[in-house]
């Protein structure tokens, strides 16, 4: 057993004993400056891993993200309700209101209102947070107009089977049709059907991502 060397203690001591104290401390300070380096060069590398994942995240969602410009510039409208909507002038929202408020616009299987800035998870039907904005304005001006009944259509491309894009369409709409529901819509007024890729808008597969849509179809007003 080691015992330190106090001033009292009367012992003589060899000269070169004192350096192995020193010699021990300087490896005791080497090991913890190693471990202390290890324990914090594992969480950088975690904090890197996670400031990269979020990065590509956050490239993803840019891309997802609507072009804006395309739409026009917002504007404020009131609906019977007494709510105000600040919605793109040339925006699926502006359409479908000016169609709503015409009475001599009439009611045609081939009148179908696409929406334009809804965005889903690739390859589900979880809707993105940059939706949220156009669902709950459609829920503000569906509110506002009991009378109108709608259809939400889901539409695919051509690549894979028929019968999974027949589903996955079918998922979307009823997607988009739970949301407005939970916006106080009451459930008897929509009705959500997928297409799948009987009703392409432009060619496959140059224009695939304009064949994935959700649109809107008034059934009554």
């Amino acid at each position: 057993m080691t015992r330190t060397l106090f001033a009292s203690d009367h012992q003589t001591v060899s000269p070169h004993k004192w350096l192995w104290p020193v010699i021990l401390a300087v490896l005791l300070v080497g090991s913890l400056l190693w471990f202390a380096n290890r324990k914090t060069s594992t969480p950088n590398k975690d904090v890197n891993t996670v400031a990269n994942k979020a990065s590509t995240a956050a490239s993803h969602a840019a891309n997802q993200a609507p072009n804006a410009s395309s739409l026009g510039p917002s504007v404020n409208t009131s609906i019977p309700s007494g709510e105000r909507l600040n919605i793109p002038e040339n925006g699926m929202e502006s359409k479908l209101l000016v169609f709503i408020k015409d009475p001599n616009a009439p009611i045609r299987k081939e009148t179908w209102f696409v929406f334009d800035r809804l965005n889903f998870d690739t390859d589900l039907a979880n809707l993105q947070v940059f939706s949220q904005e156009q669902l709950e304005n459609l829920a503000k001006i569906l509110r506002a107009y009991p009378n109108v009944h709608v259809r939400i259509g889901g539409h695919t491309d051509n690549q894979g089977g028929s019968a999974a894009n027949l589903k996955f369409s079918q998922d979307r709409a009823n997607s988009v049709m739970a949301q407005l529901v939970a916006r106080g819509v009451d459930p008897w007024r929509l009705e959500a059907r997928g297409y799948g890729e009987d009703h392409p808008v432009a060619d496959n597969p140059t224009a695939s991502a304009e064949n994935r849509s959700i649109t809107l179809q008034v059934t009554r007003k």
